[in-house]
């Protein structure tokens, strides 16, 4: 079995990788590690990491909000071949996660027509508010990049999911935070094999809460006048993400 776990940074593609990790499906054998946003490990292969930031680089486009027509040149079709099939060498159930990967959903899926995408997405504003307080300077001349990178990273899921049909898994972090149990017997149902290891050894409810570190004032700022013009935007697309989810943000009792 084969589980590509994508979504917007910030989004919960950590946790829950390391979550498939716990459960014996093999994540990568050189992963990114702890860090100061993630003190538990990022779980990031580090090759696919690699060859998504050459495309981009090849590209001349940015990582957080990338331009829609990404383009994959002999070269990277080369090396994402070679990775897979030394992936595929090592037998029994594998995967990654790299949250760029939502940026290329249709090339991998191409490549892996046996491949289960397991899709992550997380209440807007949370994100909005995560990615300020980490940002530090880098918003002085990008505003409201973190407004404008949630939209562009979902409309690559949304553009995904209504052009596939049961190849993926869309769950919201929050909601699967809050019953883990339902939530495992969702991807035991999805992906075909068991989730029976316990989510409480990976998830730590007080690191996905709101950080209580301060804002710089003029990030918050920066927030109050892009929610004032991103807003629509972002609850009509989670409305929409909600629609097609097999965990929507409100799971009805």
């Amino acid at each position: 079995m084969i589980a590509i776990i994508a979504g917007m940074h910030r989004s919960g593609t950590s946790l829950m990788a390391s979550f498939f990790q716990l459960c014996g499906i093999s994540m990568g054998d050189d992963l990114v590690g702890a860090g100061k946003g993630n003190i538990f490990g990022h779980f990031e292969d580090r090759e696919i990491l690699g060859l998504h930031r050459d495309i981009l680089e090849s590209n001349a486009t940015s990582e957080m909000v990338p331009k829609n027509d990404l383009s994959l040149f002999e070269c990277h079709r080369q090396q994402l071949t070679d990775i897979l099939a030394r992936r595929k060498a090592k037998g029994g159930d594998w995967g990654w996660k790299e949250p760029r990967t939502t940026l290329f959903l249709h090339y991998w899926a191409k490549e892996l027509p046996e491949a289960h995408f397991v899709l992550l997405y997380r209440d807007p504003y949370e994100v909005i508010n995560s990615m300020y307080r980490r940002l530090k300077r880098r918003y002085f001349l990008t505003p409201f990049m973190p407004f404008k990178s949630w939209l562009r990273y979902n409309e690559s899921l949304l553009r995904f999911i209504q052009s596939e049909d049961g190849r993926y898994c869309l769950i919201n972090i929050g909601a699967f935070n809050r019953d883990w149990e339902a939530g495992a017997r969702v991807l035991s149902e999805n992906l075909g094999r068991e989730f029976s290891s316990s989510y409480d050894q990976v998830y730590h409810p007080k690191h996905m809460r709101s950080s209580k570190t301060k804002v710089n004032w003029l990030a918050s700022l920066y927030y109050r006048i892009g929610k004032r013009i991103y807003q629509d935007r972002l609850d009509g697309l989670y409305a929409e993400l909600d629609r097609f989810a097999a965990i929507p943000s409100r799971v009805a009792d």
